[in-house]
């Protein structure tokens, strides 16, 4: 599932952990939310060319990704370079960063 600008999803899939992508077009400010509500968690991939920034560390360009270590681990992000590099703002509970 694409995740879009000024939109927050609530991860509430008991089986799996939810596949979240950047979406590949994104204008500077716009923010975006996960709040994590199941068991299995969620992960945040992005698109060929982009990253996600979260405090010093960075995801790998292209395959990298955001993956929620605790079941109810939540982020909200920003979009800081249009279409390509985005930083968490704000985080709650354990994420890693790949």
């Amino acid at each position: 599932m694409t995740i879009e600008s000024f939109t927050g999803i609530v991860v509430n899939k008991p089986l799996s952990t939810l596949q979240i992508v950047l979406p590949t077009s994104a204008r500077f400010g716009d923010w975006f939310r996960i709040l994590g509500h199941s068991n299995d968690g969620w992960k945040l991939a992005v698109n060929p060319g982009q990253k996600i920034f979260y405090g010093l560390n960075e995801t790998s360009t292209n395959t990298g990704y955001i993956e929620a270590i605790h079941s109810r681990a939540s982020i909200e992000f920003i979009c800081i370079s249009e279409n390509l590099e985005y930083s968490i703002v704000s985080a709650v509970g354990t994420v890693d960063v790949l």
